[in-house]
């Protein structure tokens, strides 16, 4: 994939490419993973049936778009900045851990954030019901979507608080071993 920008020409290609890929199949398979996992938890009359052809293909739906347009958007952020996604990392790593209120606006950004991911997880998996002929989860019925948001948005605001203060740990200390 190349992108041009009127200064630099940008090829995303090589351990670029393969940090894109990466990253967004991770991020992709975590968001999805949270979003079957919030419906599952506030499934209106327990036990919920789960149909695991249907969360698969509805999984691979998922992380197959979640991949596609994530590469997409690094390689944007790279020609637009000139930058590469490695050369990106270092200088968000190079601020981490300096400040300790950024956990909390982070979670807090990270589970209004996660409304998205969840009606594209939802749709994902309606999307697969159609393909397979049987719904993800048992009776269609018992999924509670307002519910399903409410765990799903706790759920990523942890993980994102967890993620904040462990980037900032590593960041941390690798500075002082820089220096030592």
């Amino acid at each position: 994939m190349t992108t041009e920008t009127s200064r630099t020409t940008f090829r995303l290609q090589g351990e670029d490419l393969s940090r894109a890929l990466v990253f967004s199949g991770f991020w992709g398979s975590i968001f999805y993973l949270l979003a079957f996992i919030s419906q599952v938890l506030t499934f209106r009359r327990p036990p919920a049936e789960v149909r695991s052809s249907t969360v698969l293909a509805g999984a691979g739906i998922f992380i197959g778009g979640f991949v596609g347009l994530g590469t997409l958007l690094i390689a944007v952020a790279s020609a637009l900045t000139g930058k590469t996604p490695a050369q990106q990392a270092r200088e968000q790593l190079g601020a981490a851990g300096e400040e300790r209120s950024g956990v909390l606006g982070t979670a807090v950004g990270a589970g209004v954030g996660s409304l998205l991911p969840l009606a594209l997880a939802t749709g994902s998996m309606r999307l697969a019901a159609r393909l397979t002929g049987v719904p993800a989860l048992a009776p269609p019925a018992g999924v509670s979507l307002p519910r399903a948001a409410v765990a799903n948005g706790l759920l990523t605001a942890l993980i994102a608080a967890a993620v904040t203060r462990i980037t900032g740990w590593v960041a941390r200390d690798a500075r002082a071993g820089g220096q030592g």
